[in-house]
This record gives structure tokens, sequence and C-alpha cells, in this order.
């Protein structure tokens, strides 16, 4: 779990209770604040701006698979839940939630080739021809096999 001393959550998601929510990473590129989180049964995602670091610029939640429902193609440890949203200032991302990872695609327009990163999760390096990020998130083991299987896609 990771601690967010500035938590933009607390005050925009009324509908979870802050207290069974447990951020599990953060990610910062460019002018892009990723914030990963988990509750009960639910995978998050929440991005806010430099700038303004108290209000979303993206917010996307999905539930574990039912019915062994598959996305996230190709990738291990499924199955997943797939949804997607767009976000303020160009950006946009893709969350495939499944019980034992998360896996977050994220594009911006502002994109860094360098990230820095807290937490259970590993940030698979941005592609200058797409602008996004891929970040995954869980247990080391299940990562480093997630992350190779994204990097052999790409």
């Amino acid at each position: 779990m990771v601690g967010l001393p500035d938590d933009p959550l607390s005050e925009q998601d009324i509908s979870m209770e802050p207290e069974k929510r447990r951020v599990v990473g953060e990610v910062r590129n460019g002018d892009d604040r990723i914030i990963v989180y988990v509750a009960g049964r639910k995978c998050g995602l929440a991005t806010t701006r430099d700038g303004d670091q108290r209000n979303l610029s993206l917010h996307v939640i999905s539930a574990w698979p039912k019915d062994g429902a598959q996305g996230a193609e190709g990738v291990p440890y499924g199955p997943y839940s797939d949804t997607s949203a767009n976000g303020a200032g160009g950006t946009w991302a893709s969350l495939s939630c499944g019980k034992d990872v998360m896996v977050v695609k994220f594009f911006s327009p502002n994109l860094s080739k360098a990230s820095k990163c807290r937490g259970s999760l590993d940030v698979v390096k941005a592609t200058s021809a797409e602008r996004s990020v891929s970040i995954v998130v869980g247990e080391r083991g299940i990562r480093e096999k997630v992350r190779a299987a994204l990097q052999s896609h790409s």
C-alpha cells in the first residue's frame, strides 16, 4: 500500500469509502500523476495534472470479470474486465482489471520517456510513436510475466 499525503480521491469519489480503498501505486510522468488502487473486487485508476493536484483529470473503475470474460488479449493471468475513458488535456486510459493483476495503458500528449513510480507496479517505457505508457500492477513475479507479454506484443 502506498500512502498519498494529498489524496485527491478522498474528495472526489463519494461512492467508495476511503478506508476500503488501497492505493497500490503511483506514477508521475510529464504533467501527469497516475494513481492506481484497489477496493474490494474493483480496480481503479485516477489521474491529476501538474498545477491541479486536487481535481481528477481522469477516473476509471472496473470490477473483476464475471463468467470468464477475457480482455487484454494475449496477456497472462486473466481473465480481465476492460474499460477505458477520455480525460482532460487530451489524456486517455484503458484499464484491464483481473483478480491478480491490473494492466493500464495511458496516453498523454505530454508523455515523457522517464517515469517516477512508487508501489507494486512496473512501467513499460513509453513508445514515442504512440505517446503511451503501460503500467502493470500486482505481485512482482506476476508483473514480470505480464510485462514480458506486453513487450512481446509491442
